[in-house]
C-alpha cells in the first residue's frame, strides 16, 4: 500500500515538475535563499513542493529547498501523532532507499522522497482539517 502510494506521489511531482517553471532565475546572487524565500512565501504544501521542485538542481542543496517544503507540508500532519507516525514511517522507507547511493543526486532524490510523501498525505487530508 505504501509503494502504491509512493508511486502516486512521484507521478503527481513529476507532473507538476513539467507545468512549472522556477521563479528564481537560475544562477542569479542569493538563489538558494531567493528560492527558499519563494517556497515559504506560498500558502500550501502543493504551492511549496512545487517551487523546490522546479527549482531543483539536482545536488545536496536541494535538501534545503524540501527542508522549507516540509515546513509547510507538515503543519497539518503533525497535529495528528497517529498521522505522523505513519508518514515519519514511511519517510523512513525513503531513508532506506537510497541508504546505499552515493553522491549528491541521491541525496537529492532521498530528500524529494520524503517531501512527495509527506505531500501526498497532506493532500490525503480532508479540506476540512486545513
Amino acid at each position: 500500500m505504501i509503494k502504491y502510494l509512493m508511486m502516486i506521489s512521484v507521478v503527481i511531482s513529476i507532473n507538476a515538475m513539467a507545468e512549472t517553471e522556477c521563479p528564481i532565475k537560475f544562477g542569479s546572487n542569493q538563489y538558494t535563499d531567493n528560492v527558499i524565500a519563494a517556497i515559504e512565501s506560498k500558502r500550501s504544501c502543493s504551492e511549496a513542493s512545487t517551487i523546490a521542485e522546479a527549482c531543483a538542481m539536482g545536488s545536496s542543496m536541494d535538501v534545503q529547498f524540501v527542508s522549507s517544503a516540509l515546513k509547510m507540508c507538515s503543519k497539518r500532519i503533525n497535529r495528528s501523532a497517529t498521522i505522523k507516525r505513519v508518514v515519519d514511517s514511511a519517510n523512513g522507507l525513503c531513508i532506506r532507499k537510497f541508504s546505499k547511493s552515493e553522491g549528491t543526486l541521491a541525496v537529492s532524490a532521498r530528500a524529494f522522497c520524503q517531501l512527495d510523501v509527506t505531500k501526498l498525505y497532506d493532500d490525503l487530508l480532508a479540506p476540512a482539517e486545513l
